[in-house]
C-alpha cells in the first residue's frame, strides 16, 4: 500500500529496486508457477514432423562427415543403432 502521508511529503515513493525484489521473494504468500497435479511441457514450438527432419538432416550430417574424435560412448551408441536397423 502506499503511504498517502508520505507520499504528499516526498513527491514519489520509490518501492522495489533490489531489496524490494528480495522482500517479494521471501514472501510467505507466493503462488508457484506450476503447483502440483499440472500437466507440463505443452509448450510445442516445433512439430513432431519439424523435429523429424531435424533430426534425418543430423543423421545425414553425422552419415557424411562424422566425428574426428568420437568419445567411447559415440561408438558404442552408433554400433548399437547401425544394429537395430540391420
Amino acid at each position: 500500500m502506499v503511504d498517502v502521508e508520505r507520499v504528499g511529503r516526498l513527491g514519489r515513493v520509490r518501492t522495489g529496486g533490489r531489496a524490494g525484489r528480495k522482500a517479494q521473494r521471501s514472501s510467505e504468500n507466493q503462488v508457484p508457477v506450476v503447483q502440483a497435479g499440472m500437466t507440463g511441457g505443452a509448450y510445442k514450438p516445433l512439430q513432431d514432423t519439424d523435429l523429424e527432419k531435424i533430426h534425418q538432416a543430423a543423421l545425414e550430417i553425422l552419415a557424411t562427415i562424422g566425428i574426428a574424435e568420437a568419445t567411447p560412448e559415440v561408438i558404442r551408441t552408433g554400433d548399437r543403432m547401425r544394429m537395430q536397423s540391420q
